[in-house]
């Protein structure tokens, strides 16, 4: 606890220094959230519970034409520190890419590194510390006045420093829909396919996300939001062998061992509420659900959480 206390004196002191017009940096959003986790390290049985404090801080730069937003997250557990972490963002726009041959595409860049504290989370294949970079390439069309697609390519890549040198790197091909019916509620749909290859071998899969969400107003101060999120990912490199029961014939069966691919597919709902306290503050709640499947077993898992944000809008 008490590094949150300093983190929080830390951020608080920049924002109090953002306000002054000797710097380029605007506070765009400060938020401090209490979360609970029904399976801390998402495994298949014997969960372990626990509830952490997430800090995050906002900020909007401008460089000459190009558009700034650096994003700094602490998550500090409150029982598990193996899953506590600092992870920074940098993100931009490329205006300049976005004349000429190039007038019809937005182009953006970001930087990201994510740092645990203690000992590596090790809850998926991103949970270690890493360092990475992207490059995403977008074209929006506008399809009617209530109906927005848009369309786009992507590379990531990813070095993880305390994990034998890992480097993955990310291909990807996205679409996206959103649709605003009405002044009160909107739509958005996602879908994203994609290849990673990695250093090493067992890490190189394809994948799938699909999403989609709503959100709408119940009034001036009352939000709503939902989101249901869906992954699949088969890897390249990895195998399992599975006992499964045929026929032989003469009315009988018999078991025969089948090597596969190895597969997960998870699945993700949330809904929440978000409340207008004041000009500048929000308060927030959701609840998710998640479920991961697996031919693996040691991957299956079940996970509930619950969340309560304060929000600071200056």
């Amino acid at each position: 606890m008490k590094t949150t206390a300093l983190y929080l004196l830390g951020t608080f002191s920049l924002a109090l220094l953002s306000s002054s017009p000797l710097h380029a940096e605007t506070l765009d959003k400060q938020s401090l959230g209490y979360h609970y986790t029904s399976n801390a390290y998402l495994t298949p049985d014997t969960p372990i519970a626990d509830s952490y404090l997430l800090l995050n801080s906002r900020y909007k730069f401008q460089v000459l034409e190009s558009p700034l937003a650096f994003r700094l997250d602490f998550a500090d557990y409150l029982k598990e520190s193996d899953n506590d972490y600092l992870r920074l963002n940098l993100n931009t726009k490329w205006p300049s890419l976005s004349r000429g041959s190039f007038r019809s595409l937005d182009f953006y860049l970001r930087l990201f590194h994510k740092n645990y504290l203690h000992e590596n989370a090790a809850t998926s294949d991103n949970s270690f510390t890493h360092t990475g970079a992207g490059l995403d390439m977008e074209r929006e069309w506008q399809l009617s006045p209530a109906l927005q697609l848009t369309v786009g390519a992507g590379y990531e890549t990813r070095y993880f420093h305390d994990f034998r040198g890992r480097n993955d790197h990310q291909f990807m091909v996205l679409a996206d829909m959103d649709f605003y019916p009405g002044a009160r509620v909107s739509f958005h749909t996602s879908a994203d396919l994609g290849l990673t290859l990695s250093s090493l071998a067992a890490y190189s899969a394809t994948f799938t996300d699909l999403g989609a969400g709503a959100k709408g107003l119940v009034n001036k101060d009352l939000e709503w939001m939902s989101d249901l999120e869906i992954r699949a990912v088969s890897y390249i490199n990895r195998t399992v062998d599975e006992a499964v029961e045929v026929g032989a014939g003469r009315g009988t069966t018999k078991t025969v061992t089948v090597t596969e691919i190895e597969r997960t597919q998870s699945l993700s709902l949330s809904a929440g509420l978000k409340w207008t306290l004041s000009k500048n503050f929000d308060l927030e709640g959701r609840c998710i659900v998640s479920k991961q499947s697996s031919n693996n077993p040691n991957f299956a898992y079940q996970n509930n959480e619950a969340i309560v944000s304060v929000m600071y809008l200056p």
